[in-house]
C-alpha cells in the first residue's frame, strides 16, 4: 500500500491497489485499475495468508474500499491522499491483522489482539 502511495507522489499520478477478493490477490495499477504492471498472489507468500476477518470481530466484510462483486479498488492521488478503508488479512496460525489508509494517506498496520485491533 506504501508503495501505490509514493509511486502516485513520485510520477504525479494517481495509482490504485485493485483487490481480489475471490483469487486472494492484488494488483498495482495507474488511474482506476485500467493499466496494472504486477499482480501479487497472498498464496505465494507460503504463510497460509489470505483475505479475512478475525475471530470476534465486529467487521461486516474483508475488505472495505469501495468495489462490486469481489473487486475492491484503493487508489492514491498525486499528493499522496487517499481513501479510508481496511483489508482484513489473516493466516493459518489464527494471527489477524489489518491494512489499510486514511484520508490524508496515512497508511496502518494494526494487529488484533483477541478483542481489539492495536
Amino acid at each position: 500500500m506504501q508503495l501505490v502511495k509514493l509511486r502516485a507522489i513520485q510520477q504525479n499520478k494517481k495509482w490504485t491497489l485493485v483487490f481480489n477478493e475471490g483469487t486472494h490477490s492484488y494488483r498495482l495499477c495507474t488511474d482506476d485499475g485500467a493499466n496494472c504492471d504486477k499482480t501479487i498472489n497472498l498464496a505465494d507468500y507460503n504463510s497460509g495468508i489470505g483475505y479475512g476477518l478475525p475471530k470476534g470481530g465486529e467487521e461486516a466484510k474483508a475488505i472495505t474500499y469501495p468495489g462490486a462483486g469481489n473487486i475492491y479498488k484503493a487508489s492514491f492521488k498525486t499528493r499522496g491522499t487517499g481513501q479510508l478503508g481496511w483489508v482484513y488479512l489473516e493466516n493459518n496460525r489464527g494471527g489477524s491483522w489489518r491494512v489499510g489508509s486514511l484520508l490524508s494517506g496515512v497508511v496502518r498496520i494494526d494487529k488484533w489482539n483477541g478483542t481489539a485491533y492495536e
